[in-house]
């Protein structure tokens, strides 16, 4: 359909192989990495896409201990304004989607900031769970011993969110109490709950529950507010899991 717009690889490296026309989103194309990596606004990301001529994606669906894209509006991006084209187990070409190619700057973000969230039923959904919906920049680890499944996502960022859907009575949030931990804004139903994630010594999967939250469907966001008490070193917030009840 454009066979002059180049493509965009997102999963391997070694670009021997991949013709004149693929860039690679990884620091050995400079140029390439910085623009997108500074994109603040998926409608921002656009712009610079369309500017690098890259309408085609090489991808991999995303698995169980695989990390996020880097930075959010790109997976922003990748997920609801691209669909693919060609399969093969993981690993998919996808190109950008006409709705999102028609919409202008402002709709494109409202579009976007509308999508909900996958409703799940009662259960504990772990930090890497496809349930959650991130926003904004958030570290995710594999690497210590404590948390549920050995995995934690953490930011400090104000614009760092992620969202859950849920139905059940109660929720519980499961985070780190520690030194650097600052302020967590969790708001269910448009109830906002301020949870101050500090202590001076590491307490893993520390809980806050709420409760009797009525039937039907139930929308959590929980927020970095980039406040902390005196004694804290750090604004850092995290989420282990959420458990519905």
């Amino acid at each position: 359909e454009h066979p002059e717009d180049h493509v965009l690889l997102l999963v391997e490296e070694d670009l021997a192989d991949a013709g004149s026309r693929a860039d690679e989103y990884h620091w050995h194309q400079y140029r390439v990495w910085k623009e997108i990596a500074s994109s603040e606004t998926v409608a921002g990301l656009r712009h610079v896409l369309r500017s690098l001529e890259l309408r085609y994606f090489i991808a991999r669906r995303p698995g169980p201990n695989d990390d996020l894209i880097s930075p959010s509006t790109l997976a922003e991006y990748i997920a609801n304004c691209t669909q693919p084209i060609i399969e093969n187990g993981r690993f998919y070409a996808a190109k950008m989607t006409a709705e999102c190619d028609a919409l202008d700057d402002e709709a494109l973000e409202r579009k976007l900031a509308a999508l909900p969230p996958a409703l799940v039923s009662r259960g504990s959904y772990d930090d890497f769970d496809a349930a959650l919906r991130f926003h904004g920049e958030w570290t995710r680890s594999r690497f210590f011993e404590n948390p549920v499944n050995h995995t934690i996502s953490y930011a400090y960022s104000k614009e760092a969110r992620v969202s859950f859907a849920f139905e059940g009575n109660s929720l519980t949030y499961m985070f780190t109490r520690s030194a650097n931990r600052g302020i967590a804004s969790l708001e269910i139903d448009g109830v906002m709950h301020d949870i101050d994630l500090y202590a001076p010594q590491p307490q893993w999967q520390s809980r806050q529950e709420f409760c009797c939250l009525g039937a039907g469907r139930h929308l959590a966001i929980l927020r970095a507010t980039g406040r902390k008490q005196p004694h804290s070193s750090g604004e850092y917030i995290d989420l282990d899991a959420f458990i519905v009840k």
